[in-house]
C-alpha cells in the first residue's frame, strides 16, 4: 500500500535535524508516534494492520524539516490532531493521545523549539504550531480517583437507580452514593443510623473533596458493640484505623461533630 508524507518544521535558533541529538529526536519522535497511535484506536483504525503506521523517510539536507509517511488509513487521524492543535480543543483526542502531544509541548519548551505542522490541503491537514506562544495545556484530570472508605449518617435510600444519601462529618452537603439494589435494601434498614461502606471514590485534586462515591460494599457497624464492630471495619481497612478511639469516634460521627 503506497504511504501519504506529510511534514513537520522545527525551528528555534540554530535548530536542526542533522544537529540535534538523536536522543531528542528519537523522544519527538516517539511521543508524536503515540499520538498518532492513541486517536487511530479512539476511530476504531487497525493499528497492527499492514506496514509501521509511521516512518520517517526524509530530512532534508541542511534543514530542519522532516518528512514523514503514514499508511493512509492515518491521514484522516493526523488531520484531527492538527485541527485539535489549532483550535486548541483536545476533548477531541483521547486522553492518552493529549498527554503525548503535552510531552512534544514540553520538549519544545526545554530545548526552544517550534514545531510546525506543515498545512497539506489535499489531506485535510491543517497548520498547527507547538511553541511557547502555543503550548499544549497539561491534560492532567482535575480529579483522582481511587479505593475509599466512607463514614456517616444514612439519610434516604432508593430511587430508581438505587443510591444513598450519606450525611458526612463536616460537610454540609450530602453524599449521593451509587449501590446495588442489594446493598440498598440492606441499608433501608440502617436509616438515620451511622454506616460505613468501601468502594470507588473520587476526589477533587487541590482539595481533596469527594464528589463522588460509588460502593462496593457496605460494612456492619450496627450488630455487637462498637468496639467489635469497629474490630470488622479495621480488618476493611486495615493501617488506617490504627491509633483511632472507637467510642469518641462514633459520638463524633452521630453529632456530626467529626469522623476521619
Amino acid at each position: 500500500m503506497d504511504k501519504s508524507l506529510f511534514h513537520i518544521e522545527m525551528k528555534g535558533a540554530g535548530v536542526c535535524p542533522q544537529t540535534t541529538p538523536l536522543k531528542s529526536l528519537v523522544n519527538f519522535l516517539t511521543n508524536l508516534e503515540a499520538t498518532i497511535l492513541e486517536t487511530a484506536k479512539a476511530q476504531n483504525v487497525d493499528t497492527k494492520a499492514g506496514e509501521a503506521p509511521l516512518s520517517l523517510v526524509e530530512i532534508a539536507t541542511g534543514s530542519n524539516r522532516l518528512g514523514l509517511a503514514v499508511s493512509p488509513l492515518f491521514v484522516p487521524v493526523i488531520a484531527q490532531i492538527t485541527r485539535a492543535i489549532n483550535t486548541q480543543n483536545f476533548s477531541t483526542i483521547p486522553d492518552r493521545a493529549h498527554q503525548s502531544l503535552y510531552g512534544i509541548s514540553e520538549q519544545a519548551k526545554s530545548e526552544n523549539w517550534e514545531v510546525h505542522f506543515v498545512e497539506d490541503k489535499s489531506q485535510a491537514i491543517e497548520i498547527a504550531t507547538i511553541s511557547n506562544e502555543r503550548p499544549i495545556p497539561n491534560p492532567t484530570s482535575p480529579y483522582v480517583k481511587g479505593t475509599s472508605t466512607i463514614f456517616g449518617k444514612c439519610i434516604r435510600v432508593g430511587g430508581a437507580e438505587p443510591k444513598v444519601d450519606i450525611r458526612l462529618p463536616n460537610r454540609s452537603r450530602l453524599l449521593h452514593v451509587k449501590v446495588t439494589e442489594e446493598m440498598a435494601r440492606s441499608l433501608a434498614r440502617s436509616l438515620y443510623d451511622a454506616i460505613a461502606m468501601t468502594g470507588e471514590a473520587t476526589w477533587e485534586r487541590e482539595t481533596w473533596f469527594i464528589v463522588n462515591f460509588k460502593a462496593t460494599s457496605v460494612v456492619n457497624i450496627q450488630s455487637g458493640s462498637p468496639l467489635q464492630a469497629f474490630e470488622e471495619l479495621g480488618e476493611v481497612v486495615g493501617e488506617k484505623w490504627k491509633g483511632i478511639d472507637v467510642n469518641r469516634f462514633v459520638e463524633e460521627l452521630r453529632s456530626g461533630k467529626g469522623g476521619l
